[in-house]
């Protein structure tokens, strides 16, 4: 890690002489994690094959949500996640939120969905990749349909933030794909509704290097 880091931070400075953007000290700590786990994982391996089930990353100029809810059916509660990231995989910004009540799972996962499309707008975000597990309330908000579920208010209210974008594309992502979402969303079963902005909580950064890690 201190090579790596020393590494880091002569290429900033080679960045600096040359009058190339440097990224603020603050938003250092990602790429110096993911850089240690791509040699750490380099040197342990013999042989590297492709990863699969890994994060995607948004086009250059595009931004991405990922999101993903808790639910409990047994009293119908839930928390939910979200993260934005851009095309290099830098964190922009995170949000939690705890359900105090909640129907059923597609309810939890439009509210995550709606909750992501608000952070995302408040970062002043125009063109957005939505990266999302359920893929019920995907195709619901991708065609126009599920008016007759329960969560079909909820989801109404998503079509109507995306026309605040001036472009939104929905994939569909498996849970191994999605685990810092999942992650926000399990912690903010047990916290208050939390913000991050610029810099991470200490408790996904980790997953964000790993999500960028080519090994």
């Amino acid at each position: 890690m201190v090579a790596v880091t020393s590494w880091f931070l002569w290429w900033q400075r080679r960045q600096l002489v040359r009058e190339e953007e440097v990224q603020p000290p603050t938003r250092s700590c990602q790429p110096i994690r993911a850089l240690a786990l791509n040699f750490a994982r380099a040197a342990n391996k013999p042989s590297t094959t492709a990863r699969l089930n890994c994060w995607k990353r948004p086009l250059a100029g595009q931004l991405a949500l990922n999101v993903d809810a808790a639910f409990l059916a047994d009293d119908n509660t839930g928390a939910c996640g979200s993260i934005i990231r851009d095309s290099s995989g830098q964190f922009i910004a995170a949000a939690t939120a705890r359900l105090e009540y909640v129907t059923d799972v597609e309810s939890a996962e439009a509210v995550a969905l709606a909750k992501g499309l608000k952070l995302a707008i408040s970062v002043g975000c125009n063109s957005l990749l939505v990266q999302m597990v359920n893929l019920i309330v995907m195709e619901s908000i991708q065609q126009n349909s599920g008016h007759s579920m329960v969560a079909a208010p909820i989801l109404d209210e998503c079509r109507s933030l995306i026309l605040d974008f001036g472009k939104v594309s929905l994939e569909h992502f498996n849970h191994e794909s999605n685990m810092v979402a999942h992650a926000l969303a399990l912690f903010g079963r047990d916290d208050p509704p939390n913000v991050w902005l610029d810099s991470p909580p200490v408790f996904i950064s980790e997953l964000l290097a790993d999500d960028v890690s080519v090994v």
